[in-house]
C-alpha cells in the first residue's frame, strides 16, 4: 500500500511547485487577486466603498464568508450620441421662398434668420403706412393751428358781445367753430395713432416673410428650395436641439440586472481634434521627437531617416537649426527643467551619440561619446539634474554616460535579448528599459555597475517606447489588446488600459506626462493618436482625446513638453505634429453624468443584447455632437 501512497505524493509536491513558480513569474500572489479585479474604481463615487456589513445577531452561527465585500468593476458600453428634441420651424405666411441662409448641418441659435419669402408687397405696403403716418402728422399740426386760432376769435366775440359791439349770435358762432376745431384735433391725434399701428402692422407681416429658429440646435432638414411656393404653417426646416443629448448604447444580457431605468451612469465622452501646429522639413520617416525644458520659447528637436535633426521655434514656426548626421537619426532627447544646461543627445545608425547645446547656434556638436555602439543608438535619455545619460542599441547594450566629460562610466549587465528601443530614467537613479526581446527592465544605478529591479512579466505586444511615471512608481507595459499599469519594482497590475472595441492593438509608443496623469498611445485607426486619463489602483483610465491630422499617417513617436502643455509626434508621412494639451488638463477630473431613461429587455436571441438610452444635459462648454461615440460606465450600485 505504502509504494501506492509515496508517488501519489510526490506527484503532488511537483504540481505544487510548479504553481507556486507560476505565480511568482507573474508578479501576482493570490493574496493580490482582488486588488488585480478590482483596477477600475469610478472617482469621487462614493457608492464605490464597500458596503457595511451589519453585526450578527447574539448567539448567532458563524458563518463563513463567501464574498469580498467589493463591488464589481463598472459595465462599460461603447455608445453613440444622439440628440433628444427635434423641432419643425414652418412659414408663417403663404409666398415664395426668395433665399436660404442655412444648410444641413449647420448649427444655428434661437431667433436666426433661417430664410426669407418673397416680401415685395409687404415692403411697399411698409412704406406706404409710413407715408401715411407723415401725412397724418402734418395734418394735425394744421388742425391744431387752426383750433387755437379759432380760440382766440372766440376770446374776442366774447369780449365784443359784453361791449355790446356784435350780437349773440355771431359770438356763439365764433365759439361753436372753436369747439369744432377741438374735436377736429382730437380726431387728427386719433388718426396718427392709427397710421403708427398701421405701420407696425406692416412691419410686422414684413416680418412674417422671414423664417427664424425657434430653438437652437443643428439643422437636420431643409424641405425646400430658392424659388418653391410654401403655405403657411408648412414645415421649411427640421432642427435637433443641442440641449439634451442621448447616449444609446447595447448591453450584452447577462449585465441587465445591474441597471434599471432612473439610474445614474456616468458618461465619457471621446472628442477629436486636430493638430495646432505642423512643421513640414524632414523628407524621409520622423523617428523621434523631444522638446527642450525652456517653457518660454519651447524648442521641438525631430530626428530622421534622411539623416538630420531638426530644431524648431514653435512659437514663430520656423527651422531654427538642422544638425546633418550623414546617417539616419533613430533617437532624441533634451534635458530636464532641473538640469543646469539646455542640452540635446541624440542617437545615430552609425553607432554614435552626440551632445548638442541648444542655446548656440553652431550645427557642429559640443561633443561625440567616446566608444560606439555595434550597430544603430536606438534609445537615450537624460537623467533629471541632467549630469548623466544613457544610451542603448541594437546590440543591445546600454551604456551610461558622464555629460560634462563624454566619459562612459560603465556597461549595463547584458539582460536584453534584443535591440534596445526605449529608455527613461525615475527618480532615484532609476532606468527603465524596453527592448525588442518583449522584456521590460527596470535598473538601479549604481557607483560601478546597475542592478536589474524586480521580476517584470514578459510582453506580448508591439510597442517600442513604453514609459514610466516621473517617480519610478509605475510603468506600462504592454499586452496586445491591452495596456497595463504595472507597480514597480514587483510589477503588479494596478490597472488596465483597453480600447472598448477591441479592434487594435497598441503600438509603437506608450508614454507618461509629466505629472504622470495623462497617457498617450498610439495604435487606432486612420493614424489617430490616443490621449488617456491614467489608470490606476484608485481612479479609471478612459480615453480622453483622439489627434487626427489630415495626412492620417502612422504616428511614430512622441514626446510631452516638460510642463505638459502640449504634445509633439512625427509621422511615417514626414511630418511634426504640435497638439495643445490645456482642455485635457481642465477635463480630466470632471464626469459626466447621465440617467437611464430607457432598458429593453426584449432581447433578441442572436445577439444576446439589449438597449440601453441615457441622458444628459449637454455640457455648454465642450458640447457633444450626434453621432460621436462616447463610453457609458455603468456603477455596481448594489
Amino acid at each position: 500500500m505504502l509504494f501506492r501512497i509515496v508517488p501519489c505524493a510526490g506527484i503532488g509536491l511537483l504540481l505544487f511547485a510548479a504553481l507556486a513558480c507560476d505565480t511568482g513569474l507573474s508578479g501576482q500572489r493570490p493574496a493580490d487577486t482582488d486588488a488585480v479585479v478590482q483596477n477600475n474604481p469610478l472617482p469621487g463615487n462614493p457608492l464605490q466603498q464597500p458596503p457595511a456589513v451589519p453585526a450578527p445577531p447574539a448567539g448567532a452561527p458563524a458563518v463563513p464568508a463567501v464574498t469580498t465585500g467589493r463591488r464589481a468593476d463598472p459595465v462599460v458600453l461603447p455608445g453613440r450620441v444622439t440628440l433628444t428634441q427635434t423641432q419643425d420651424v414652418p412659414s408663417q405666411r403663404d409666398g415664395v421662398l426668395m433665399r436660404i441662409h442655412v444648410k444641413e448641418g449647420d448649427l444655428v441659435v434661437p431667433g436666426q434668420l433661417l430664410a426669407e419669402l418673397d416680401n415685395r408687397l409687404a415692403g411697399a405696403d411698409v412704406e406706404i403706412k409710413a407715408a401715411k403716418i407723415i401725412a397724418s402728422k402734418e395734418d394735425l399740426k394744421a388742425t391744431i393751428k387752426t383750433r387755437d386760432e379759432a380760440e382766440a376769435r372766440a376770446e374776442t366775440a366774447k369780449k365784443l358781445f359784453h361791449s355790446k359791439s356784435i350780437a349773440y349770435e355771431q359770438m356763439r358762432m365764433d365759439i361753436l367753430t372753436h369747439e369744432r376745431y377741438i374735436s377736429e384735433a382730437v380726431s387728427k391725434e386719433q388718426a396718427v395713432k392709427l397710421s403708427e399701428l398701421e405701420h407696425k402692422q406692416s412691419k410686422v407681416v414684413i416680418d412674417m416673410h422671414a423664417i427664424r429658429a425657434t430653438a437652437g440646435g443643428e439643422m437636420k432638414s431643409v424641405f425646400k428650395k430658392p424659388g418653391e411656393a410654401v403655405k403657411a404653417y408648412e414645415p421649411v426646416f427640421q432642427i435637433h436641439g443641442r440641449d439634451t443629448v442621448r447616449i444609446e448604447a447595447l448591453m450584452d444580457v447577462h449585465h441587465l440586472h445591474r441597471v434599471q431605468r432612473g439610474a445614474t451612469v456616468y458618461v465619457e465622452p471621446t472628442y477629436q481634434e486636430g493638430p495646432v501646429t505642423t512643421l513640414i522639413g524632414h523628407v524621409l520617416e520622423v523617428t523621434s521627437v523631444a522638446v527642450s525644458r525652456d517653457t518660454k520659447t519651447p524648442l521641438v528637436v525631430s530626428g530622421s531617416e534622411d539623416g538630420t535633426v531638426r530644431v524648431w521655434d514653435i512659437l514663430q514656426r520656423y527651422e531654427r537649426l538642422v544638425w546633418d548626421h550623414k546617417s539616419p537619426v533613430r533617437a532624441v532627447t533634451c534635458t530636464g527643467p532641473a538640469a543646469a544646461a539646455n542640452l540635446c543627445l541624440t542617437g545615430a545608425a552609425d553607432g554614435k551619440a552626440r551632445l548638442w547645446d541648444l542655446n548656440a547656434t553652431s550645427d557642429k556638436p559640443l561633443l561625440e561619446l567616446q566608444g560606439q555602439h555595434r550597430g544603430p543608438v536606438s534609445a537615450v535619455a537624460f537623467s533629471p539634474d541632467g549630469k548623466l545619460c544613457v544610451t542603448g542599441g541594437v546590440d543591445k547594450e546600454i551604456q551610461l554616460w558622464d555629460v560634462a566629460s563624454g566619459q562612459l562610466r560603465y556597461k549595463f549587465p547584458t539582460q536584453h535579448r534584443g535591440g534596445i528601443t526605449s529608455l527613461q530614467f525615475a527618480q532615484g537613479n532609476q532606468v527603465l528599459s524596453a527592448a525588442s526581446d518583449n522584456c521590460l527592465r527596470l535598473w538601479q544605478l549604481g557607483d560601478q555597475t546597475a542592478e536589474p529591479l524586480g521580476n517584470l512579466p514578459a510582453r506580448t505586444g508591439e510597442v517600442r517606447m513604453l514609459g514610466c511615471t516621473a517617480d519610478g512608481k509605475r510603468a506600462l507595459f504592454d499586452q496586445g489588446k491591452t495596456l497595463r499599469v504595472l507597480s514597480l519594482p514587483d510589477g503588479r497590475t494596478e490597472a488596465v488600459l483597453q480600447n472598448v472595441t477591441g479592434a487594435t492593438n497598441f503600438t509603437t509608443f506608450a508614454l507618461y506626462s509629466p505629472d504622470g496623469r495623462l497617457i498617450v498611445t498610439a495604435g487606432g485607426a486612420e493614424g489617430r493618436t490616443q490621449l488617456w486619463r491614467a489608470a490606476d489602483r484608485n481612479h479609471r483610465g478612459y480615453e480622453l482625446r483622439q489627434f487626427l491630422s489630415g495626412d492620417r499617417s502612422d504616428p511614430t513617436c512622441a514626446s510631452f513638453a516638460p510642463d505638459g502643455s502640449f504634445l509633439v509626434t512625427g509621422t511615417k508621412d514626414r511630418q511634426v505634429h504640435v497638439w495643445s494639451l490645456e482642455r485635457a488638463h481642465k477635463e480630466i477630473d470632471q464626469r459626466l453624468t447621465a440617467k437611464v431613461v430607457f432598458v429593453d429587455w426584449s432581447v433578441q436571441s442572436s445577439a444576446r443584447q439589449a438597449r440601453v438610452w441615457a441622458e444628459l444635459a449637454n455640457p455648454p462648454e465642450r458640447p457633444l455632437s450626434p453621432g460621436t461615440t462616447a463610453i457609458m460606465v455603468i456603477p455596481d450600485n448594489r
